[in-house]
């Protein structure tokens, strides 16, 4: 198990780790490399709750973007609102569940946020429209969203583009792809 752990920090710190298959839980022993700026294991079969280990953070005070997509993971989004730093937080094609963090705020370096393809519920928060400076494109669909859409969402001046699709009781809201000039 050391060798394996070992192995997944080497390809951390190396870069791009996609579609490797790796299986499993993310190891806490991320936590110990404080200058990783990156953490790209999408495609791969990992699993478990995000939560359950605090690997993002205070722990991780450098990591600018995170690519946790198409895994089996779970949880909530709340410990990687610690990563205040993030450019990138691609965690679509998951098992997310709860609410979007009213805390995503703090994320004001913030460039590109998919959450699609989850379990999230609840609204869309206004802080989400407190973005205004670097957020480029966002997409929320394919959640269990509802509510109204905020009206602020795209009021960053950077924005290209927001895919939302909320589930309402009997009928559905689209705003796809709205393009921003």
């Amino acid at each position: 198990m050391y060798i394996c752990i070992v192995c997944l920090c080497f390809v951390l710190c190396a870069g791009e780790s996609a579609g490797n298959e790796f299986s499993g839980h993310l190891p806490s022993s991320i936590s110990c490399l404080k200058k990783l700026t990156a953490i790209r294991l999408y495609q791969n079969r990992l699993s478990g709750d995000i939560g359950q280990h605090t690997i993002f953070g205070a722990c991780l005070p450098s990591l600018t973007h995170v690519d946790l997509s198409d895994n089996r993971l779970s949880g909530t989004l709340d410990t990687l609102m610690n990563c205040v730093k993030l450019k990138r937080l691609i965690v679509h094609h998951n098992h997310f569940k709860g609410e979007i963090p009213k805390a995503v705020s703090q994320l004001q370096d913030l460039e590109l946020l998919y959450l699609h393809d989850n379990r999230l519920t609840g609204h869309i928060p206004d802080e989400l429209c407190l973005l205004t400076t670097h957020l480029r494109l966002v997409n929320l669909s394919n959640n269990d969203l509802g509510g109204v859409i905020p009206r602020d969402i795209g009021s960053s001046a950077a924005l290209l583009c927001c895919a939302v699709l909320l589930y309402c009781t009997e009928w559905n809201v689209y705003l796809i792809c709205r393009q921003f000039d």
